[in-house]
């Protein structure tokens, strides 16, 4: 905590020399699951909890706005868990605590702003609230199974996300390059040279074929973009399109689809990705929803697969907020000779994976917070690979406390 106080003092007192405005923020916040378990035969009801996060944030940019750059350090959940940060030697995983991220940026002019760095949360992403603005910070506390829908593939074991249909941003270190040659079009251009020269380097065409290119237009009734990203050499790129309305008062819809584009060498079939999510507000009350499917493309592919959320919410008050969130996550063989197959070596055709997860929210909407709740989910069953009896139900009462400057 000291070295993270120290790191935050210092890049205070460099930036403040160089940058006429500057501002630093800090996050930190902790998780206790009071007690946990299954359905899993012979399962032993447990208790445990980790710290979260330690984060601190800061940005400044000269006066006349020309030059500017953005700095985070975390601190590693693993070293906090394995109870290693105590001292001031570090063996292994111990010798790197922390992770770090920045960018720095220059606008010679209006139209073009050039960054060299990258944010691992994504830049230019297209999502809406299909992503991390679902649940919003709770979902980094871990209250909520949501951001497994988002980032950690499926929290019922399906392999469907909602970021296969709708673009994440991209996440590296490289190159980038904003262009807006007028107020309601922006071109966004991306490369990652730096993690790729991180990981060994890469042969100039590879690395090229791994370009992000983003139209990104903006109208008064919502937003429209299209984002192609690049694979690698012989990988082909995956193609996002969206659209966000903001026209509808109270009303906010976000529908996304992406598809891959194959390499002239690549002659295998990609599933399309359909994604809608959508925001209603009336006073005190609001639900969010989203939902995203996997479709086959050729007669080959044998399953479908879908994700489903919703998330009520009630305000009590200014300082207190009631949700309540629920999903599924549906897979199932679409092809009348593999369910045949499927019934006649008396295995599951379908999956049908659940969670129910009400919580509560005390405290600011962006400050300090409190969080309690009940988190259950059913992992559902593998296509072809479980019997009805394998479905196994876990349960936890976890509690949090964030904290953000």
């Amino acid at each position: 905590m000291k070295k993270l106080i120290a790191i935050a003092v210092v890049f205070a007192l460099v930036a403040g020399v160089a940058f006429a405005e500057i501002s630093v923020s800090g996050e930190v916040f902790g998780l206790v699951n009071v007690i946990e378990g299954s359905s899993e035969k012979d399962s032993e009801i447990t208790a445990g909890g980790e710290f979260k996060r330690i984060r601190l944030e800061g940005s400044g940019d000269v006066a006349d706005g020309k030059f500017g750059g953005w700095i985070r350090v975390d601190a590693l959940n693993a070293a906090f868990n394995q109870g290693t940060i105590t001292g001031h030697s570090w063996e292994g995983e111990q010798a790197r605590p922390f992770n770090a991220s920045a960018l720095a940026w220059w606008k010679p002019i209006d139209q073009l702003k050039v960054v060299i760095g990258g944010n691992p949360d994504g830049i230019w992403g297209k999502e809406g609230v299909t992503g991390w603005m679902f649940t919003q910070h709770v979902t980094d506390t871990g209250v909520v199974f949501a951001g497994d829908n988002v980032w950690g593939g499926s929290i019922y074991g399906v392999g469907l996300q909602f970021r296969n249909a709708f673009f994440a941003g991209y996440d590296s270190n490289g190159l980038a390059l904003e262009i807006k040659p007028m107020d309601m079009l922006g071109i966004n251009l991306y490369l990652p040279f730096i993690s790729e020269a991180d990981a060994g380097g890469q042969k100039a065409g590879n690395l090229y074929t791994q370009m992000v290119a983003q139209a990104d237009v903006n109208l008064d009734f919502g937003n429209i973009a299209i984002t192609m990203k690049g694979l690698g050499d012989k990988e082909g790129a995956d193609l996002f399109v969206y659209f966000g309305l903001t026209a509808i008062e109270n009303l906010g819809l976000d529908i996304g689809a992406s598809f891959h584009i194959n390499d002239a060498d690549d002659k295998d079939k990609h599933p399309l990705f359909v994604g809608l999510g959508a925001k209603y507000s009336a006073g005190a009350f609001a639900v969010k929803f989203r939902t995203v499917f996997e479709l086959p493309t050729d007669s080959d592919d044998k399953y479908i697969a879908a994700l489903f959320d919703v998330l009520p919410y009630y305000a009590v008050n200014d300082n207190m907020r009631i949700y309540l969130s629920a999903g599924l996550g549906l897979i199932g063989l679409t092809d009348s000779d593999a369910i045949k197959n499927a019934a006649d070596a008396k295995i599951v055709s379908s999956q049908v994976g659940w969670h129910i997860n009400p919580y509560v929210e005390i405290g600011e909407e962006w400050g300090a917070k409190f969080y309690a709740g009940i988190k259950m989910k059913s992992n559902g069953l593998s296509v072809g690979a479980s019997t009805k009896d394998d479905a196994i139900v876990t349960w936890s009462v976890p509690i949090a406390i964030s904290l953000s400057f």
